[in-house]
């Protein structure tokens, strides 16, 4: 099995306030992490430097074992669900699940499968030529999960991406089901704590979704999701 991701040090200020502080991280390949604080805790931060969206202050960010601190996005391997999704307007819903393979130069006819195998995945198809700005806010979502899932990125990283996403009524979850339950999540969470401490370890959730909908088995990949939790007097004082 690979290294995975591993986030070393990293420290990031804005205007002079510290919102990661040497902030260390290791993602086993295969696995899927939840990052778990209150709001203002430096979650989407860390996301966004190791999606190459955010240049940290300090500390390094690595891949498999290789260093892609200062990579640009499109050359680590990442593909990224933020909160809002984010979709291309003037792309139609193929174009914008084809955006990642068109980059890497994935043929015509190889584009046009995969695009209709992951829109079938997720309960959209026939969707390819339909206008984003005519979706609802759950399809423009799913649509958002495929564009990253397209070009089968080495990390994948969840901002918060689900909440458009109502849950299907019980004996009818298929491969479109927009629910989810996530294959072995391990949950870390990011409030600092005494002694310099990475987090301390969450329950976890089993599911074949993850595997079904990557296309790959779970072994290969690595996943981040980021979620919010009520804050504490604790989370307040660092915030």
């Amino acid at each position: 099995m690979s290294a995975g991701l591993e986030v070393d040090a990293v420290t990031v200020r804005f205007a002079g306030r510290t919102v990661l502080d040497a902030r260390s991280l290791s993602v086993p390949a295969g696995t899927v992490t939840a990052l778990l604080g209150a709001s203002g805790s430096g979650k989407s931060t860390l996301l966004r430097v190791v999606a190459g969206l955010l240049v940290p202050d300090a500390g390094r960010v690595r891949i498999d074992g290789t260093d892609v601190t200062d990579l640009p996005p499109h050359r680590r391997g990442v593909g990224m669900v933020f909160q809002d999704d984010v979709l291309f307007p003037h792309l139609d819903v193929a174009g914008n699940v084809a955006y990642g393979l068109r980059a890497h130069k994935v043929g015509r006819a190889e584009t046009a499968v995969r695009v209709a195998e992951l829109l079938d995945m997720v309960g959209l198809a026939g969707f390819e030529r339909r206008a984003v700005t005519t979706l609802s806010g759950g399809e423009a979502q799913r649509v958002a999960l495929v564009r990253a899932l397209a070009p089968r990125p080495r990390v994948l990283l969840l901002d918060e991406p689900f909440g458009a996403l109502a849950p299907r009524p019980a004996g009818d979850r298929g491969p479109g089901a927009s629910g989810a339950a996530l294959h072995h999540r391990r949950a870390r969470d990011t409030r600092p704590r005494r002694g310099g401490g990475d987090g301390r370890r969450g329950g976890e959730a089993h599911g074949g979704w993850w595997q079904h909908l990557a296309g790959r088995p779970p072994a290969a990949r690595i996943g981040m999701l980021a979620r919010s939790a009520r804050a504490t007097p604790r989370d307040r004082r660092h915030r």
